[in-house]
């Protein structure tokens, strides 16, 4: 296979502008990076759902970022996952994990409930800002979806929509996801309220992304059609599940814990270092304890 058809079967975002200048569209396929996430996290089919949703709305919000201006979501909550994290910036590297919530019951819970109660922070990186612009929400007990809607129309005040749809086919055992499909519109200033409820009505009556034949490499006149404006093209964004995560990125955080704490991780034989973003298993060898070690004895010369 060569360069080019590998670049037309990544998983993108394509960013669209309608030709009135009234809303800005993202719309993501990215069945790649969902299956890449749940098989480094050995996620079961509800917690690929979930960790899914939140993969694809932060790559949909980071789309409209510039550069390597990124953007974050946190879920915490009482439901089936203590916590939901997802981060992804604009040159389409994604990562995130889930965390299980042991005191769930399952078996006395119905699927509306599995998000629970707590809150959602979306953090955006953005430059020229010394600090992170942060806004927290409470969950209303809803969907991901309609949360991530619910901040950005109280934080940000930007009205907007969001729909997205992870598909399985359960007969498949090995794989059982089949596509991961989202799209998130924005309103632009010169867009109205009756624009906003006609955009909002249609979408409550759109079937499963999955039931549409979207086309995988130019989904431009499908996406015309099925939301009734015309679109212009903006870009098209690579997205990939990717972590910078590094051996010598956690020596470097080793060293803030001081040197009794490493003598202690040599001696009881504690060399395993796991990425919690991405479930990467890194090793320290003993020469790798030694480097560490002799960092000391060099700061105290």
């Amino acid at each position: 296979m060569n360069i080019k058809d590998l670049y037309l079967q990544r998983d993108k975002v394509f960013r669209y502008i309608d030709k009135q200048k009234k809303f800005r569209i993202s719309y993501i396929q990215c069945s790649s990076v969902v299956k890449s996430a749940a098989e480094r996290h050995n996620l079961d089919e509800i917690g690929t759902f979930f960790l899914g949703k939140v993969l694809m709305a932060s790559s949909l919000i980071a789309s409209m970022l510039k550069g390597e201006e990124r953007v974050t979501i946190d879920v915490k909550s009482n439901g089936i996952f203590s916590q939901l994290y997802a981060e992804a910036n604009k040159v389409g590297e994604v990562r995130g994990f889930v965390v299980g919530n042991k005191n769930f019951d399952v078996s006395v819970s119905s699927m509306k409930d599995f998000l629970g109660t707590g809150t959602i922070s979306v953090s955006k990186m953005l430059y020229g800002k010394f600090e992170p612009m942060i806004g927290i929400t409470e969950l209303k007990n809803t969907t991901i979806e309609q949360e991530i809607v619910h901040y950005l129309q109280t934080s940000e005040q930007i009205d907007s929509a969001l729909v997205s749809d992870i598909h399985f086919d359960s007969s498949k055992e090995d794989c059982p996801l089949v596509s991961a499909n989202g799209l998130l519109i924005e309103m632009l200033p010169n867009s109205d309220q009756t624009e906003k409820f006609i955009l909002e009505t249609q979408l409550l009556t759109l079937k499963p992304l999955h039931s549409y034949s979207i086309n995988s490499k130019n989904p431009l006149e499908d996406l015309s059609i099925l939301l009734e404006m015309e679109l212009e093209h903006i870009e098209d964004i690579p997205i990939d599940f990717y972590c910078r995560c590094s051996l010598d990125k956690f020596k470097s955080q080793l060293l803030t814990l001081g040197k009794e704490q490493i003598v202690e991780m040599k001696d009881s034989q504690q060399n395993e270092l796991i990425c919690h973003y991405c479930n990467e298993h890194y090793y320290l060898s003993n020469d790798d304890f030694s480097t560490l070690l002799e960092y000391f004895t060099v700061q105290n010369n």
